[in-house]
């Protein structure tokens, strides 16, 4: 070929050129348009799984926090009941002995062998075990302490059931 005949037509060829250029950076660009699309679209996708776990995370934490709610309401109701029953019971008690209805009796125990009693004592008449009745202020003190014992128990043992129970298994 002829170098004078490229000369002439340098400018179509240059244009040629510069059109072949373009046409390859262009298929660039889309090419990279293409590639950044498909990763925003495997970005959308990881971060709607992202947000259907945290969901389902949440979803799970909330029920497991409703059944321990529940669970903890159960056994709080359930020693509130027997605690209210046994002091109910317990005032009953106290009533019947204020009004004389019944008496406060303890079994007692005075062994002889102690050396604070004197034999003499025992031998003549006086039993070695017999029950003691206790005054009204005294037998009143009794039933405060028993009414506070039935209290603690019944707290002491909610907290065994609630700390085996629901505690291992709290959210």
């Amino acid at each position: 070929m002829n170098p004078l005949i490229l000369l002439k037509y340098w400018k179509w060829i240059g244009v040629g050129l510069l059109v072949a250029a373009l046409g390859v950076q262009t298929m660039r660009v889309e090419h990279a348009h293409t590639e950044l699309a498909e990763v925003r679209q495997a970005n959308a996708e990881t971060l709607a799984k992202i947000s259907d776990l945290a969901t389902k995370t949440a979803e799970k934490a909330v029920a497991a926090m409703q059944a321990w709610n529940a669970a903890l309401a159960g056994l709080d109701a359930k020693y509130s009941k027997e605690r209210d029953d046994d002091l109910k019971d317990n005032e009953t008690r106290r009533a019947a002995v204020a009004r004389g209805d019944q008496r406060l009796r303890i079994a007692a125990v005075c062994p002889a062998s102690r050396g604070d009693v004197p034999q003499a004592a025992t031998a003549a008449g006086l039993d070695a075990q017999a029950t003691v009745e206790l005054s009204p202020a005294v037998g009143s003190s009794v039933f405060d302490l028993r009414a506070a014992l039935i209290d603690d128990r019944a707290k002491l043992a909610g907290l065994q059931e609630y700390v085996a129970k629901v505690c291992p298994g709290a959210p």
